[in-house]
């Protein structure tokens, strides 16, 4: 399932289980050359402590220009 929504100029597209599918849910967001993916794991069986796995995985891809500095 896919959503496009226009906010300030810019269209956000929204897919919606398309990818990440042993998760119990997962969104690919996209704007212009961004990508997030947020995913959502559960259980039925019900826990016995008050904790909160959490975990963020953040990676920035760019290319950098490969050459020497200019020698004066």
């Amino acid at each position: 399932m896919q959503y496009s929504i226009e906010v300030n100029n810019q269209v956000e597209i929204y897919d919606i289980n398309k990818v990440a599918k042993q998760a119990s849910g997962a969104v690919l967001l996209r704007v212009k050359n961004t990508v997030v993916l947020a995913t959502v794991a559960r259980e039925d069986t019900q826990v016995s402590e008050d904790f909160l796995p959490l975990t963020v995985q953040y990676i920035e891809k760019h290319t950098q220009r490969v050459g020497s500095p200019a020698v004066t």
